[in-house]
């Protein structure tokens, strides 16, 4: 039987924690429909340079073989922490310019699974971009929120200037209801705002004409220039998106640090490696390094 008990500590633990939102989902095969629409993005090529989306499809197709051996029930659990701060530095993606989310995130939930694994015995697993999860899909059959024509995830009331992270656990608990497809029938404004045409309204994406995706994960040369402030991410369809004229506050270990908040293109143009290093340690920007971030400065306007 599903324990409630224990979901509601896993709730109250998690709001302590500073998820705006969480939710239950069981552990078993991705749907055909989402699971045939992320192959045909692999097999058209649309994941550019990202080849790392094409290892463990076992994985992706289902959560349960994490574990080894495989677990034979079980239930994902989708957690959305909110980043956004209004004074982040425009050259920069927001969610990148305070402590590095990976860290904190994986800090914050480690507790939890611990709990769940002292309460049950059920084997647990925290994922933090760390694991081959299809987040998005898995945030959505948990009913946190629905997943836009930007592709990224919307969560009511609080937007999607969210960062997502799951725990995999063998432990069973109450599921919600998806929250469904995205109610983006009408608006545009994101596929408007998209510089280089990446999105298309029919729900399709392309990461080779994404500048968040050719600026951090690309490392060869750039065939295109770069259009909008950002030179590390970008954040212009999230900005465009009438979810996100409410969201909620950004936890204050995501608020941009000072010297990544007041630096300049032309601080940027004169850096050396200490400081890149002095500056950007313990942040997600280190993703991208030093001779890629001014090869990203150089071919933008």
């Amino acid at each position: 039987m599903p324990d409630a008990s224990l979901s509601g500590e896993i709730q109250r633990m998690a709001r302590q924690a500073g998820a705006v939102a969480v939710g239950f989902a069981p552990a078993d095969e991705v749907d055909q429909a989402h699971w045939s629409a992320f192959r045909r993005f692999i097999e058209q090529g649309r994941h550019f340079t990202m080849a790392w989306l094409e290892n463990y499809p076992e994985i992706r197709r289902n959560p349960l073989k994490l574990f080894t051996p495989e677990a034979t029930q079980g239930t994902v659990i989708s957690l959305a922490f909110p980043y956004r701060h209004h004074d982040a530095n425009p050259l920069f993606a927001a969610y990148a310019q305070g402590g590095d989310y990976h860290r904190v995130l994986r800090k914050l939930l480690r507790p939890i699974a611990r709990h769940i694994t002292e309460a049950t015995g059920a084997r647990s697993r925290v994922c933090v971009d760390s694991a081959p999860i299809l987040e998005r899909y898995w945030a959505m059959r948990a009913g946190i929120g629905h997943i836009g024509l930007n592709h990224n995830l919307i969560v009511p009331g609080a937007g999607s200037y969210v960062l997502l992270a799951e725990i995999v656990t063998e432990a069973v608990l109450p599921s919600a209801a998806p929250t469904g497809e995205s109610p983006c029938d009408s608006c545009r404004a994101c596929l408007r705002a998209c510089p280089h045409g990446a999105l298309s309204a029919d729900g399709t994406f392309d990461a080779a004409l994404c500048q968040s995706c050719l600026t951090i994960e690309h490392r060869g040369q750039l065939e295109i220039t770069l259009k909008g402030p950002a030179i590390y991410g970008c954040d212009l369809c999230l900005k465009a998106c009438p979810a996100n004229r409410t969201t909620a506050p950004g936890l204050p270990v995501f608020a941009p640090r000072d010297d990544i908040r007041t630096l300049t293109r032309q601080a940027l143009a004169q850096l050396t490696p200490q400081e890149y290093t002095r500056i950007f340690a313990d942040t997600a920007i280190t993703r991208c390094p030093l001779p890629q971030l001014l090869r990203n400065l150089h071919s933008s306007k």
